[in-house]
């Protein structure tokens, strides 16, 4: 990904004016001013109006650093990841959170990038803890590259103990922004905003799941079929290959092992990311599961070392009698009825890829 060497150009004056005159005028905080100066990023294509309701909205004071993206830093920070220009309107603001307290992401008015994209940048980057709130000036629907844009470019100077410091692993968290924006189409042609939330849920459930090594392609094709079924995504074999070959490109976010529950937040819009407590439950249980997406021999080994006991005992009395039973007796000890329902459900899985 190409990266300015200064992210953004920051027009001092007129912003320096515009958080003056909020100052002058008293704006009331909101209900996300923070003591932490705020990191705030607004598009070069808004009007001063729009920007003054943008800062505003966001609570800007002297201390936050306040910049604005043009089309040209734009274009490069985005070059390779998203296809097509975009409108350079709205704005987002983050500050630094407590460690632990958990990612809140917060969408004012309409964007084309639901909240969930942003929140998974943050937490791919290594960011885990603040709140982003990203805003459109009202009677506008944006896009939403403009603030995506602006928060990549910021993320190497959050003033956040967290904050991500590995260009490489900035990098690949903007390339898998960029994958789920492009899987959006792909999933849900009729409404790519909902395609988008349903890939973040899927890549949410894949990578836990994806193997050490990147070469390993069967179990990653095994985790990808897993995941995506828990996320009730269907994919066809194009798109299952552009994940193989995405993991296989990006190993820092394959090589990723948390767990994150992504739950509605206290105001319209809004969600909250989280690490799971119980992060290894899903390295313990999967892997169970994911061999039986592919390889039935290894499900089905394991249980007949519970039924050749009972067999055994019951097969001598029929040959005694009656022929039928013995046909019956060699049917029944199928390994199916032995199966455990997540390896059912595996199998299914199997069967319907």
């Amino acid at each position: 990904m190409k990266r300015p060497s200064r992210p953004f150009h920051l027009h001092a004056l007129g912003l320096a004016l515009l958080i003056g005159c909020l100052l002058a005028l008293g704006a009331a905080p909101s209900a996300f001013a923070q003591e932490l100066p705020r990191t705030i990023v607004l598009g070069e294509g808004n009007s001063p109006d729009q920007q003054l309701e943008l800062l505003t909205l966001f609570d800007a004071r002297g201390p936050d650093n306040v910049e604005v993206v043009t089309s040209d830093e734009e274009t490069a920070t985005l070059s390779g990841l998203v296809e097509g220009g975009s409108d350079g309107l709205g704005g987002a603001m983050f500050v630094c959170g407590d460690p632990g307290s958990g990612l809140v992401v917060d969408v004012t008015g309409d964007t084309e990038i639901p909240a969930s994209v942003y929140g998974l940048l943050l937490v791919s980057s290594g960011v885990v803890d603040g709140t982003l709130r990203l805003a459109a000036p009202s009677g506008s629907t944006i896009d939403g590259l403009t603030p995506l844009a602006g928060i990549i470019a910021s993320l190497d100077t959050l003033p956040c103990e967290e904050a991500a410091a590995d260009p490489g692993l900035i990098a690949d968290a903007a390339a898998e922004a960029g994958l789920v924006i492009n899987l959006g189409e792909r999933v849900n042609p009729d409404d790519p905003p909902a395609g988008m939330e349903s890939a973040v849920s899927m890549l949410v459930q894949i990578i836990p799941l994806l193997p050490d090594d990147p070469a390993n392609l069967e179990r990653m094709a095994q985790a990808i079929n897993v995941g995506s079924n828990k996320a009730g995504v269907e994919l066809d074999d194009a798109t299952r290959s552009l994940l193989q070959g995405f993991f296989a490109d990006h190993p820092a976010i394959a090589a990723q092992d948390g767990t994150w529950a992504i739950t509605p937040g206290d105001q319209p819009g809004s969600l909250v990311i989280t690490a799971q407590d119980a992060a290894p439950t899903p390295a313990a249980t999967e892997p169970a599961d994911v061999p039986t997406a592919t390889g039935e021999p290894e499900a089905t080994a394991v249980p007949p070392t519970e039924t050749p006991v009972a067999p055994t005992a019951t097969p001598e009395p029929p040959t005694a009698t009656p022929v039928p039973p013995t046909a019956t007796s060699t049917a029944t000890p199928s390994p199916t009825p032995t199966l455990s329902p997540a390896q059912i459900a595996a199998i299914e899985v199997q069967q319907k890829a």
